[in-house]
């Protein structure tokens, strides 16, 4: 090379230092200065025998340091990788002594999914790159080997793009770029893009690798000419993967290039989804293997930065690079937002999500609420969803697991409180298309809102199905006409209601307790006792299934706890009430014979204590407090419950061990998180009882 050649390369090599704050560009030019001094072309090293009586087996070798947030969810995507492509494999993980608990982590991986599949050999402290992957081969059984980044940056989507290619030519190397057809880099700024792009174009000039992204790591080698080349190099951290490929090309090794798309690593950065994945593998592994295989994404389009955004019991506020979430369970869930300012109100949808589905949402800031993927161009929405790959470092994890201020999981305490909701109670109770609920617009039977605020909702709604029909390329007659000429599409008129927010609870009046065309005696009867009522509710609205009643309390629980909808808690309110006072119906349960699984006399009255006390642990402290000191109902409806069940006068009632267990775990709860002495209200209710027996008992007549 010319001198001045070689002094404008070193000038810019310098530059390149100066953007990106290392050495690495340095250890290039060393490289370059000595390729005199180093052997040339060495024989070809050709194909290695299968392993596995013919069957190739990939050996990955993952170096981490401090990756304890990234490592479960890398390996999970090359478990299913793997998986789903029917491969042989291993994930040797070598971890270099990480302070903040990798190697415990991956202990737990292995737990999870088996040491035949996660191979752990740590070493005692930070000892280098090239060292760990010298550590790994010797421990590697496969006969193909990938090295790859733990950070996520490399995504395991492209392993079967690297064993095609490898099988199309036999080669030795095949290594992934960011700078062929195809490929790209996403998370990175103008600084960062040109930095990488001039040392590969300057190591490309100096050290002719024949390769276009020689500073990349994402690689799929043959097992036995990776060992030869590991021998040969010489370079440590960053230059070793550098190193590798010109020692490749001298080495008259075979090399092909595959397109892959290099995403910046995410975690520490994002506010939401950093953490909560990182203890996934202390699930029950059996749990765990099929959340992590059937979790469900959500994509949402153009959120905007500061947005409060959540799913179920949790919440968080977004960045700037949030993009929904992932890992989602599948089953019934509610998601809920509200826009950035102190007065946005809360709005959401619940949806039960399913198995490895992927629903797209798109912000709209008209309405500062979202829109359903039904109602967005529908190429658009399959090309997202053919993308997804290119938005899930934004994509948080939906939090499974407990951490220090949280020890019960959110997950865990979601379930419980959703043990009954299925999905046609929720297409009776919510018959919107996307099951829309919001604080401001959700009407029901309690709602007594000014016509001149449904008119409104009517006409906001309206406006968004043209917006949306306008996405679909559909033409609807203009707004102004449509009023004028009162064209508005037949389906909007019938829809408006259900769209805007309609809740179709249970009809329950607990003044009219009793049957039509009641005898006084049974006016007073049914008024005090709402065994009647019960029993007309089961039959009318749950087809004699209790448990369709329990899942419209616990959906009726939720849509005030979660959708901040009171309607929600004002039917809450009424089942309970209901319930707790029927004691002839509790009586009736209590006498039942003894099953055995569970070990109850009534799995209705066992259901609905593991629902009231799931409910009690998660509803607000004020709200309690606020129930004894205003209305007295949870206070009276929860001494009667307790009375009832505990009835010292029942000569007919039979023993029921396991349901005392559960009632005394219920007044135990009440008394230990609301400060109230549930035993002493129920001795003074029953002193009551006997003061006012006889003659001094109420009447209550209807007029």
């Amino acid at each position: 090379m010319p001198a001045s050649a070689r002094s404008i390369a070193i000038a810019v090599l310098l530059l390149c230092l100066a953007l990106s704050a290392s050495a690495t560009l340095c250890q290039v030019c060393a490289l370059a200065y000595n390729r005199s001094q180093r052997a040339t072309a060495m024989e070809s090293l050709k194909a290695s025998s299968a392993a596995h009586a013919g069957q190739d087996k990939y050996s990955v070798l993952l170096p981490t340091y401090n990756e304890r947030e990234n490592l479960p969810i890398i390996t999970w995507m090359l478990v299913k990788s793997f998986k789903d492509n029917e491969l042989d494999f291993e994930i040797i993980i070598i971890d270099d002594a990480s302070p903040d608990g990798t190697l415990e982590v991956a202990k737990e991986l292995q737990k999870t999914f088996g040491e035949q599949y996660i191979v752990l050999r740590p070493r005692a402290g930070k000892l280098g790159l090239g060292t760990a992957y010298v550590h790994g081969i010797q421990n590697a059984t496969g006969n193909y080997v990938f090295i790859m980044d733990a950070d996520m940056s490399h995504h395991p989507s492209f392993i079967p793009a690297f064993i095609k290619k490898q099988k199309e030519g036999n080669y030795d190397v095949v290594t992934g770029t960011r700078y062929a057809l195809g490929g790209g880099v996403h998370g990175w700024d103008l600084r960062r893009k040109l930095t990488s792009r001039v040392a590969n174009y300057l190591a490309d000039v100096l050290l002719t690798p024949g390769v276009s992204d020689l500073t990349g790591s994402y690689r799929l080698y043959k097992k036995d000419v990776l060992a030869r080349m590991i021998a040969a190099t010489k370079s440590k951290g960053y230059v070793f993967q550098m190193e590798m490929m010109v020692r490749a090309r001298q080495m008259n090794f075979t090399i092909a290039e595959v397109p892959i798309t290099f995403v910046d690593r995410v975690y520490g950065e994002s506010k939401l989804g950093a953490a909560e994945i990182t203890n996934l593998m202390e699930l029950d592994q059996e749990t765990a293997r099929r959340l992590l295989v059937s979790g469900a994404m959500l994509l949402v389009t153009d959120a905007p930065p500061d947005l409060a955004f959540g799913i179920d019991l949790n919440e968080w506020q977004t960045g700037p690079r949030f993009k929904g979430l992932k890992l989602i369970p599948p089953g019934f869930h509610f998601v809920h937002y509200s826009a950035p300012g102190e007065s946005a109100v809360r709005a959401g949808f619940v949806k039960f999500f399913k198995p490895k589905e992927i629903f797209v949402v798109h912000w709209d800031p008209s309405t500062e609420d979202v829109v359903d993927e039904a109602d967005l161009d529908r190429d658009h929405v399959m090309r997202l969803k053919h993308n997804i790959l290119e938005f899930e470092p934004g994509l948080g994890a939906y939090p499974l697991m407990p951490h220090p201020q949280q020890p019960v999981a959110t997950y865990q305490k979601w379930l419980r409180l959703t043990t009954h909701v299925n999905e046609q109670l929720v297409a009776r109770l919510l018959p919107s298309p996307l099951k829309r609920v919001s604080a401001s617009v959700s009407t029901s039977r309690f709602s007594d809102l000014d016509t001149t605020i449904l008119q409104e909702q009517r006409r906001k709604f309206e406006q968004e199905h043209r917006r949306s029909a306008a996405r679909r390329g559909e033409s609807l007659p203009s707004e102004s006409a449509a009023m004028a000429q009162d064209l508005v599409p037949e389906e909007v008129s019938a829809s408006t209601a259900d769209a805007t927010g309609e809740i179709k609870f249970s009809v329950i009046d607990l003044k009219r307790s009793f049957p039509v065309n009641a005898t006084s005696e049974q006016v007073t009867r049914f008024s005090l006792d709402k065994s009647h009522l019960l029993r007309t509710v089961l039959e009318k609205d749950c087809q004699g299934d209790y448990r369709v009643l329990f899942g419209e309390m616990q959906l009726s629980f939720l849509l005030f706890l979660v959708g901040h909808v009171y309607d929600g808690l004002e039917q809450w309110k009424c089942i309970v009430q209901m319930i707790c006072s029927s004691k002839e119906f509790l009586d009736i349960q209590q006498r039942q014979p003894l099953r055995t699984d569970p070990p109850v006399r009534s799995l209705f009255i066992h259901d609905f204590i593991v629902c009231l006390h799931a409910q009690l642990q998660e509803c607000p402290d004020d709200l309690f407090v606020d129930a004894l000191s205003s209305s007295n109902f949870l206070r009276e409806a929860l001494v009667t419950l307790v009375c009832t069940l505990r009835d010292p006068d029942s000569v007919n009632r039979i023993p029921d061990r396991s349901m005392e267990q559960k009632l005394a775990s219920f007044v135990a709860l009440i008394s230990d998180r609301f400060k109230w002495d549930l035993e002493a209200a129920v001795e003074e209710r029953w002193a009551t009882e006997d003061i006012e027996e006889g003659e001094y008992a109420p009447m209550v007549v209807h007029i």
